[in-house]
């Protein structure tokens, strides 16, 4: 077991707790606007995927929905998630739950529509190459995917040196070295990414960019920049 999912599996009802205290504040309030526009934008009912949903925060977000599959590293935050927040706005009853490491996910091809995640890349876990080419062939033409990320001007120019020469060790790691790393420093390194990086990564892919801008958030290391972005699968 990683020490992010031993961190989540410990900390699951401290997580759905503060969900009800998230949803009162500005950052909710944008994401869920968001989620509510792209997922009602389609023609049809969608099949939406959520990368590293926790307890379901955002899943009352989402209108037009066919199914939805929520995936985590926790099965401590999936079983919080069998009890989301709002789950009386919840527009679907067809909502499965996978534990799974986003690097290891494995989906069929053109399966769907609408893919976000929220939360999640910075914290150990990277927006990598690879996981964007597999976002990319999950998603039917015309499917969007939104997510957020950590902004390298987050932290001061030396830090932030510092943190990307620590992740870029680390993503060569072995499983097994990462989370010997993890128990010795006590939590993985924070990936911080800019613009063009993530845009390079995004049309390498084959997706085009249809927004993409940078944010004042709230984080569990205090206030940060973050980028947000919408990709879109060409037709």
């Amino acid at each position: 077991m990683s020490l992010v999912q031993e961190m989540y599996d410990q900390t699951a009802a401290e997580y759905r707790a503060a969900d009800e205290l998230h949803i009162k504040g500005d950052d909710y309030l944008r994401v869920r606007q968001v989620l509510t526009r792209i997922s009602g934008s389609f023609p049809h009912p969608i099949d939406v995927l959520d990368l590293g949903c926790g307890a379901g925060r955002y899943f009352h977000c989402l209108t037009n929905v066919n199914s939805l599959l929520g995936v985590d590293i926790s099965q401590r935050m999936l079983d919080a998630a069998q009890r989301p927040v709002k789950a009386d706005e919840i527009c679907t009853s067809n909502i499965s739950l996978r534990c799974s490491d986003l690097m290891a996910l494995r989906l069929p091809k053109d399966s769907l529509d609408f893919i976000y995640c929220v939360g999640v890349f910075g914290n150990g876990c990277d927006l990598t190459p690879s996981l964007v080419q597999n976002i990319f062939g999950w998603l039917r033409g015309g499917g969007k995917f939104f997510f957020d990320c950590f902004a390298e001007e987050t932290f001061p120019e030396k830090v932030a040196q510092r943190k990307k020469l620590k992740a870029a060790i680390y993503s060569r790691l072995p499983n097994s070295l990462r989370q010997a790393w993890d128990r010795k420093t006590g939590w993985p390194p924070l990936f911080l990414n800019t613009p063009a990086k993530i845009q390079a990564r995004l049309r390498g892919a084959g997706f085009d960019v249809e927004s993409l801008q940078t944010v004042e958030a709230l984080s569990p290391l205090g206030q940060v920049k973050k980028i947000e972005c919408v990709a879109v699968a060409p037709r």
